[in-house]
This record gives structure tokens, sequence and C-alpha cells, in this order.
């Protein structure tokens, strides 16, 4: 019965040479210099690994990186003229790959809870912008306005034949109105703000959807080669965080039809593709709200933009339009009222029917110009006696107008409390704002934490890391050395 050792070489197969097909290498001393210098090249560049991240300690959005190292394909060796051929002899060490430490879902949460935060603190400092114009807490605040002027009114039924009274009127008449028409303009002109703000951050919007579009190209180059580009993927991250900042931006991984990654990411607003593979579309730029959801359109498409600063501009503008919708009411009441019951009286020239009040609401109030001219047209008195005169000492009628303060006009409140209503919601709006802007801190920087744990740089595991591979670059140095005192002892033999 034919061995082992002699069926092999009936096959064609030479113990010296190897098998057909199989990867042969005869075991030699260069062997050993080739293993020693494999070890080397991968200890140096864990070592730069090493060193990369800890350069980039305190980079914003730096994803820590890790070398994955596995042993190098062996090498058959086989003994020759033996039956005990097949010998499996290592070969060292490779780099397999490089690539970055990060949890997809907490980066998800992440971004989303900033987008959250951007939203909450652009609507608490908006609010407080709206606080600020009313300036209720001041002697200038508006409810004290309205109560200053019906009571000029009263001080001028106690006194309604004497200028003075009549004068503090007048000028209180201006103050109020001046102070609606403040107002108004202080809400507009934020309003007008928060509208160019959009627009200004629209087009950052833009200019970061070109950049990740960019940067998809690069990465997708990289990753079709087998690569991993870990920095620019970084730089890709950040700049998706900053659209989830902006407008609640997310990113999806894209994938070949057979499951692979292409390296690119599709970016998107709400279902609208903002970003796909090279390509980027432009978002619409007006403000609009539906079923009370912010949402931005051009007049047919709308996108609902739920969070992001652009999601907090959005809600703070429709807000301003409900406090210019309530101020307006308090206004053109506070005209029509006054205006009825002082259409009523006379002045002390005996002419009647005449407005105090110019306007319509809170745009355009204005004391009228007939009283601005003379102030005998003020319609103290309350109508005379059939065929009589109109008594100086008579102030009924400017009693009357100051007694419309203690009016329902709102259902069961007074124009005065209906107004310290709306301004007390508009408090509770603010500070509960700013109390869901700090919740939405925490857990941002909860998330951060979070974050850091798992992608952020510890000085300490990579100072380990580094004294560990610097020990297996110099035990690689080492052997080398060894070897080549072999092949020095084997070169003068043979000489």
């Amino acid at each position: 019965m034919p061995t082992l050792h002699q069926q092999l070489r009936s096959e064609g197969f030479n113990p010296g040479r190897g098998h057909p097909g199989m990867e042969t290498n005869i075991m030699s001393t260069f062997t050993g210099i080739e293993i020693a210098s494999r070890a080397l090249r991968v200890s140096q560049n864990v070592l730069d690994v090493v060193g990369h991240n800890i350069s980039n300690v305190n980079t914003p959005g730096y994803s820590r990186q890790t070398a994955s190292i596995v042993a190098s394909p062996s090498d058959t060796a086989y003994d020759v003229g033996s039956s005990n051929f097949a010998a499996q002899i290592g070969t060292g060490v490779d780099l397999a790959s490089v690539t970055r430490v990060r949890d997809a879902f907490i980066e998800q949460r992440l971004q989303d809870a900033t987008g959250n935060q951007s939203k909450y603190n652009t609507l608490r400092d908006g609010l407080q912008r709206v606080q600020d114009t009313f300036n209720e807490l001041s002697t200038d605040g508006l409810g004290k306005q309205i109560t200053a002027t019906f009571n000029a009114f009263q001080e001028v039924s106690r006194a309604p034949e004497g200028d003075a009274a009549r004068s503090l009127l007048r000028s209180q008449g201006e103050n109020v109105s001046r102070r609606f028409r403040d107002v108004l303009t202080g809400l507009n002109n934020i309003d007008d703000d928060l509208k160019g703000q959009g627009a200004i951050i629209l087009g950052q919007v833009s200019d970061l959807a070109k950049q990740v579009a960019d940067l998809n190209g690069q990465i997708h180059i990289t990753t079709i080669m087998g690569g991993h580009a870990n920095d620019l993927e970084d730089k890709r991250d950040q700049v998706v965080r900053q659209l989830s900042d902006l407008v609640g931006a997310s990113a999806v991984p894209e994938h070949d039809p057979r499951g692979n990654p292409t390296g690119n990411v599709t970016v998107s607003v709400n279902g609208f593709t903002l970003v796909e593979g090279s390509r980027t579309n432009a978002l619409p730029s007006t403000f609009a709200v539906q079923a009370g959801v912010p949402q931005l359109t051009d007049g047919t498409l709308f996108i609902p933009i739920k969070s992001g600063i652009v999601s907090g501009l959005i809600a703070t503008s429709d807000r301003i339009k409900t406090y210019k919708a309530d101020l307006n009411t308090v206004a053109s009441t506070f005209i029509t009222e006054v205006n009825a019951q002082h259409k009523l009286g006379y002045g002390l020239d005996g002419l009647t029917n005449r407005a105090f009040f110019t306007g319509t609401d809170a745009s355009d109030i204005a004391v009228d110009p007939a009283i601005e001219a003379d102030l005998k047209a003020i319609a103290a008195s309350s109508p005379p006696l059939a065929g009589g005169t109109v008594a100086p000492s008579n102030g009924d009628n400017a009693r009357a107008i100051s007694d419309i303060s203690k009016k329902q006009l709102f259902g069961n409140q007074t124009i005065v409390t209906y107004q310290a209503a709306k301004i007390t919601q508009l408090g509770a709006d603010a500070q509960s704002y700013d109390r869901q802007a700090s919740n939405q801190d925490k857990v941002v920087q909860q998330l951060q934490n979070l974050r850091d744990s798992t992608s952020g740089v510890s000085l300490d595991e990579e100072l380990t890391h580094m004294l560990q591979y610097q020990r297996s670059y110099q035990a690689a140095s080492k052997l080398v050395t060894t070897y080549d005192d072999m092949i020095q002892t084997i070169i003068n033999m043979v000489k």
C-alpha cells in the first residue's frame, strides 16, 4: 500500500514546492525578518492612531478611533521527505482597519434633543423680547396707561370747568395712544426680525446641505474602495448636527441594492429630502402654521418644521400674531367705548357728537384733532335740559366715560382685567418655554455625556495603549536585530 507521501507525489505534489493551488513558502530566516517588519509597521500605525486620538481630545464632534489588528494569513511549510507535511506557520500581524467608535442610537437621540433645545431656546428668547416690549411692570405699561386715562376722565368730572384737568386728560390720551402704537410697532419689529433671521438661517441650511453633499462624494469614494473615511464622517456628522440645530434635520445611511453601505447619508426634514447623495434640494422660505405645527411653505408645498431654531422662529412669529390680535382688540374696544360715550356729551363750546380718539386699532389710535386744538372740545358734560345751555360745572359725561373701566366688556372681564390676563398668559408662556429650554439643556448634556463616554477620547486609556504598543515596537525592533545577527552568521559561514 503506497504511503501518503507517495500518493501526494502521484497527484503531482512536490513536498518541497507545495500542493498545487496552495500558497507555498520555504520558511527561512528572511521570513522572520518579514514577520518582525510587519510587527514594526503595525505598532507604528497603532501609535499613529493613538497620537491622532490624543491630538483631538478637545476637538468638537471627534469620535475616538481604534485600530483593528488581526493575524496575517499563515503560510504552509512542508517537511521534504516526510508524511507530516502540513505545518501552518504564522506570518505575523496585519492592520485590518481603523474605525470610529460611535453609537448611532445615541447620535440620533443627541441630534433630536439638540433640535428641541434650539426650538425652546428660541421661543424663550422671543417671548422675553415680547415681554420687554409690553413692559407691563414699568409705569409706562399699557394696562397702567389705560387705567390712568380713565382716572384722568374722573379728574375732569370733578373739575370740568378748569383747563388743568382737561389738559392732563389730553396729555394722558396722547400717552395711551402712543403706548398702543409703540407696543404694536415693537411687536411688528420683532416679527420682522424673526422672519429676517429665518431667511438668513435658511441660507445657512442651503450651504450646509451642499457641504454634506460634497462630503458624501468624498466618503463614497473611500467606502467603495474598502476604506473608512473616519475624519470626514466626523465632519459630516457635525454638519448634520448643525442642520438638526437649525431645522430639525436627520440623517440616514444609504445602502446599495445588496445592502452594503455606500458611504452616503440621506438628510431629510420631516419627509422632505434635503440631501441625497451629491444632490441637494432647497427648503421653501415662507412661515406658516397648520394645526399648531410650524411649517415652511412656498404656497403649495408645506413642510413641518418640528424642531430647530427655525421651528422656534415660526412658533414665536405665530404667537406674536396672536398677541397683536389681542392688542388690537383691546385698542379697538377702548376706542369704540370711549368714543361712543364721548359723542353723547357736550363740550364747553356747546357742541356734541365728537369723538375723543381717532383710528380703529393700535396701529392708528390718536387723540382727535379737535381736542388737540381746543380743550373745550372735551365732552365732559351730559346733555343740557331742553332749551338750556351746558353748565361748565357739569362733569357727568366724563364720569360716565371713567366708569367704562368697570364695564364687563370681555365676558366677565373689564378692559383692564382682560389686558392684565393677556399679559399674565404671556408671562406664563415665557415661563413655560424657559422651563422646557432648561429641561432640554439637561437632556442634551446627559446625551452629550453618554456620547463622550462612548466616542470621546480618554487620555488615560490612550496613554495605556501608547505604552503597550511602544513596548510592542521595541520588542519587534529587538526581533529584527536578532534576525539580522542570524543572517550575518549565515553570510559569514558562506564566506
